[in-house]
């Protein structure tokens, strides 16, 4: 189990709520090799061979994955709700009477 305030890294990409390094923009595990040729995971300053962990382990890991690519969809949808919200309220603002 990973706690809370626990640091998450995969062998280069900072995402929230966990710090998920990364080489690649692939985050579904497939091509996440670092240099010397075998996947890594880093948590709380301590080293993993993904290959190594247990299939139990690795499912934890996917979920983790899975849940901040989600999050870094909904913060871009966020951003741009947002957009259309001050866009919206400008129109609004314009559509007033003169007091």
């Amino acid at each position: 189990m990973i706690a809370g305030d626990a640091t998450l890294v995969l062998a280069g990409l900072l995402m929230e709520p966990y710090l998920l390094a990364h080489n690649s923009s692939n985050l579904d595990g497939r091509d996440m090799a670092s240099a010397n040729g075998s996947a890594k995971l880093t948590i709380d300053e301590k080293e993993y061979d993904i290959g190594a962990l247990s299939e139990e382990a690795k499912a934890q890991l996917a979920s983790v994955q899975a849940v901040d690519r989600r999050l870094a969809k909904l913060k871009e949808e966020t951003a741009i709700l947002q957009t259309a919200r001050i866009a919206y309220s400008n129109a609004l603002r314009d559509l007033l009477p003169e007091e």
